[in-house]
């Protein structure tokens, strides 16, 4: 089951020019504009998608305590490790109800960085420009590392896509932010690779000794990837059904993003994508024209769907160019068949310098597996000999929020800010590292996972130590795959557009 769509995201563009005329939203690097404009590059904005699940069928009451429990928080609070001091932002696109001062929420602070490229005007929550934003995603977010960490000083922004996510690391840079907690996925602006402009912003964060920590997604039941082949040379890829790539959808309004690695070279390839259901009929397609010569090449395409009822459709792809580029396939609330949960994670996830978090059921959480939602990277390859593997590290999900009720907040976007409210609770004790070097030394210290499917994994699942023990580990000679796994996202350097280790940049200490 998956989460019920929200309004269908309006079409803009993105030009790559500050303070543009008409602009609806800017920041120091682009603005977002209602229409194409004539002889600028330009591309379709892709908004941030929230990475949230419903309740399954077999969820059980939840109640705070599991959550600590899970995480053993209750030891720190009765030691006095309350998160004060430490200063978190939670980047999400729904804030409605954002101005309530519930009992479980606190006092907050609200930055809007769609309206303004400051951050600096509120959150309107009461009047979302866009009906995607109508939602409590951000709030229960929000609620999490409140409950884990009642004295942190937490702020919520407003984050809805490229644009607004430039001006809100530029604002948490300007505030001084220790930890961002994001629970978005960004579509169709890079191969998913750690490049590309999302993916820059998170370089600018590391230099910066801000921990980034994001959601690994919910897209491991509707992933694949592949490279496109025309054996017949009828122009369509030979997908292993000759009616195309099974994908199953229940009723509602459900996304298809193709996209394919032709960001150094667009136009090379130009694929179009079509949906067909059982008889043959076909129910959407998406048919961009990517041409080296048009002011809006990108190698990608979208489709959207409305289905009426539950059932199998097929994706088609033909290729107008002249190569066999790869192409990565999500179908957003969608299972697609013999799925791949390897590569499901999308931008920022795959980034080396963020931490990125998958999804564990909080009841039983020291026994369960993942779930089988939760996203999985590929290796990403810095050189020749060295690898990283996503996600980091694993968190509960299923938690007990205000905003969605005992029966459960699930996701990779709950297991997130839970992971950040361990973060801020542990730098109330260790206030002298770096915020890089405490979330490291807190992975070294998960509980290692016994027998799971994410090939060669060497992360554990997030649980604070006990506060009255001997301070963290210095080294992690107990697993030579962990340190090198660690020591590399440590010195994630800056990547241009091929991804190569190199000399990393000293790191900002805090308030200098």
């Amino acid at each position: 089951m998956f989460p019920p769509p929200s309004s269908n995201p309006p079409e803009y563009f993105r030009v790559d020019i500050p303070q543009f005329p008409n602009a609806i939203a800017t920041s120091t690097y682009g603005s977002i504009v209602e229409t194409p404009p004539r002889g600028i590059a330009y591309r379709p904005v892709s908004w941030a998608v929230v990475d949230a699940e419903i309740a399954p069928s077999d969820s059980n009451v939840v109640v705070p305590e599991d959550l600590h429990q899970a995480l053993g928080s209750t030891a720190w609070h009765n030691q006095g490790y309350l998160g004060d001091n430490v200063r978190i932002a939670v980047f999400d696109v729904e804030w409605q109800g954002a101005e309530w001062q519930n009992g479980e929420l606190g006092s907050v602070q609200t930055h809007d960085c769609f309206a303004h490229a400051s951050c600096e005007l509120p959150i309107d929550s009461n009047h979302p420009r866009f009906g995607f934003e109508r939602g409590v995603h951000g709030l229960a977010c929000a609620e999490v590392i409140r409950d884990i960490a009642p004295a942190a000083e937490i702020h919520l922004v407003r984050v809805l896509g490229q644009t607004s996510l430039e001006n809100a690391v530029d604002w948490a840079i300007r505030a001084d932010v220790d930890f961002i907690s994001m629970s978005l996925s960004f579509f169709n602006e890079s191969f998913y690779d750690g490049t590309g402009p999302i993916n820059d912003l998170m370089d600018t964060l590391r230099d910066n000794d801000i921990v980034m920590v994001t959601s690994a997604g919910n897209y491991a039941r509707g992933h694949h990837r592949t490279f496109f082949e025309d054996v017949d040379l009828n122009g369509n890829h030979d997908f292993e059904d000759a009616r195309g790539l099974p994908v199953y959808f229940t009723k509602g309004r459900r996304n298809i993003q193709v996209v394919w690695d032709d960001f150094q070279q667009c136009g090379w390839n130009d694929i179009n994508a079509f949906l067909w259901n059982k008889s043959g009929d076909l129910i959407a397609k998406g048919v961009r024209q990517q041409s080296p010569f048009a002011d809006a090449c990108h190698p990608a395409e979208s489709i959207v769907v409305e289905i009426e009822t539950d059932q199998w459709t097929f994706l088609t792809l033909e290729n107008e160019g002249y190569g066999q580029p790869a192409i990565d396939i999500m179908a957003r609330g969608g299972y697609i068949y013999n799925s791949q949960r390897s590569g499901s994670i999308v931008d920022p996830g795959m980034h080396p310098s963020v931490l990125t978090v998958g999804a564990v059921r909080v009841n039983g959480y020291l026994f369960n597996d993942v779930e089988s939602f939760s996203s999985a990277g590929p290796v990403v390859t810095l050189d020749s000999m060295s690898k990283v593997e996503k996600p980091e590290i694993v968190a509960p999900n299923g938690l007990d929020t205000m905003s969605y009720g005992s029966k459960g907040f699930f996701g990779t976007s709950a297991s997130t800010p839970a992971t950040v409210g361990a973060l801020a609770l542990y730098k109330t004790r260790y206030r002298d590292l770096s915020n890089h070097d405490l979330t490291q030394r807190l992975i070294e210290q998960s509980v290692q996972i016994q027998d799971f499917d994410y090939t060669n994994s060497v992360y554990g699942k997030i649980r604070l130590p006990d506060p009255a023990a001997s301070t963290a580990p210095a080294n992690c000679s107990s697993s030579v795959g962990l340190c090198l796994t660690l020591f590399l996202w440590r010195f994630a350097p800056a990547r241009n557009k091929i991804i190569g280790y190199t000399t990393p940049t000293p790191l900002r200490k805090k308030g200098s």
